[in-house]
């Protein structure tokens, strides 16, 4: 926002810019200590979020590269889907055309996203519509997702596992109600273990009995209702489960064995959604422990 743009001037923020409008804003900001903004070129070739549209990129470039307190380090682009071959090559040529006009090209040229840095020639035998890219932005591929190697040849491992302690165990008979509403009722004697881990750190509601954890190499089926702070677990089938063993909910139990494991492709499934937004969703109050 225009507010923010003398923060960015103090703490040497590259800013990513799109529009007439912005050149205003950081013209009156350069007037305060005549320092020069470092900035990147959105452009849109397709993806219809932000940027210059890409028919009028170059003639907007070339105008920032000639105003006094701009440093133009980079243009970029962003594909909308980099595993529909037609868009991405319809997007690809546009941004050849754009790039190919610029006199001299700024020093950063980046469209790649995950899908497109691993296999950049996947959606078409002709290789000079590629733009000179030597930078890639990469996403969801970076946590592990996003895996094609149908079209990449690589196979990524998630990076991330999620796990909560018990920390509540009830034997309860049978035709016996658990969490809101009763939606779920026991078929036989169970026992049922609660951890703290709810909607509010991230794991939607929505996939209430559709999921399940890891406990002692089983998989466990999570039962009731998904609540804020807690949900339950049906360990029924681990007679040793034990106040402060901790369930798996996603990943491996024993990171030194591939299988079992739960990966974010199931829960996004159940959930009618993409890894990406659960991933985001788990909350940042969720303790982090970084293994590497």
């Amino acid at each position: 926002p225009d507010w923010a743009v003398q923060y960015a001037a103090d703490y040497d923020i590259q800013l990513s810019i799109f529009a007439p409008h912005h050149l205003e804003s950081l013209r009156k900001a350069y007037l305060q200590d005549k320092k020069p903004f470092k900035v990147h070129i959105k452009v849109d070739t397709g993806m219809h979020r932000i940027g210059i549209a890409w028919e009028q990129a170059v003639n907007f470039i070339q105008e920032c590269q000639q105003l006094e307190y701009l440093q133009v380090e980079g243009v970029f682009s962003h594909l909308a889907d980099s595993h529909d071959p037609v868009l991405s090559q319809l997007q690809l040529e546009r941004w050849a055309k754009v790039c190919t006009q610029i006199q001299p090209l700024p020093r950063y040229v980046h469209i790649s996203n995950s899908g497109h840095a691993v296999c950049p020639n996947a959606f078409s035998g002709n290789e000079t519509v590629l733009a000179p890219n030597n930078l890639a932005r990469l996403g969801i591929g970076f946590f592990g997702y996003g895996n094609h190697p149908q079209q990449t040849g690589l196979r990524l491992k998630p990076a991330m596992s999620l796990k909560a302690r018990i920390m509540h165990l009830q034997h309860v008979p049978a035709d016996t109600g658990i969490s809101y509403g009763h939606a779920y009722q026991t078929s036989r004697p169970s026992t049922i273990a609660t951890v703290p881990l709810g909607y509010a750190d991230g794991v939607q509601r929505v996939l209430s009995g559709q999921i399940a954890g890891l406990l002692a190499g089983r998989r466990i089926p999570q039962v009731g209702k998904i609540t804020m702070d807690q949900m339950m677990f049906d360990v029924t089938d681990v007679p040793d489960a034990m106040i402060g063993d901790a369930i798996t909910l996603l990943g491996q139990e024993d990171a030194r064995k591939p299988e079992p494991a739960i990966w974010l492709d199931d829960w996004a499934k159940k959930a009618n959604t993409i890894e990406y937004e659960l991933m985001c969703a788990l909350r940042v109050r969720l303790p982090k422990t970084y293994t590497r």
